[in-house]
C-alpha cells in the first residue's frame, strides 16, 4: 500500500500540536530504552498496579484489571484512569525521566523533517 503524503503530514502535524499541550507521551520500539537505563513495559505495568494499590486500595481489583488487560498499553491506560489523569501524567512522567536524560525534546520534534 502506497504512503499517503497528505494524511501523512495531516498525522505528522496532529502528532506536534499533542506534543505541544504538554498531555502526550512519545513510545518508541527500537530496543534501546532498556540500555538506556529505562524499565520494559512490564516493569512500568508492575510498578503502575502497586501505585494503584498504595493510592485506591481495596476498591480497585488490580489483579483482575491485570487479568483482563493483556495489551500492555491498554492495560497502562486502564490503570492510569484508576490513578486519575493529573497522577497518571505524574507517574509516567517519573518512570520516563529515569535513565539517560531525554534525548529529544518536543521542541526538536517541531523541526523534525519530514521523511518521504
Amino acid at each position: 500500500m502506497p504512503i499517503d503524503q497528505i494524511r501523512n503530514e495531516q498525522a505528522f502535524d496532529g502528532l506536534i500540536r499533542l506534543l505541544q499541550t504538554g498531555h502526550a507521551l512519545g513510545v518508541t520500539g527500537a530496543g534501546l530504552s532498556i540500555w538506556a537505563g529505562y524499565g520494559t513495559w512490564q516493569q512500568v505495568i508492575d510498578r503502575s498496579a502497586e501505585a494503584v494499590r498504595q493510592r485506591r486500595g481495596p476498591e480497585v481489583n488490580v489483579d483482575v484489571v491485570l487479568k483482563n488487560n493483556r495489551n500492555l498499553l491498554h492495560c497502562a491506560q486502564r490503570l492510569g484512569d484508576y490513578l486519575g489523569r493529573p497522577v497518571f501524567e505524574q507517574f509516567m512522567r517519573a518512570e520516563f525521566s529515569r535513565g539517560l536524560a531525554p534525548l529529544l525534546r518536543r521542541s526538536d520534534l517541531s523541526v523534525a523533517p519530514r521523511f518521504r
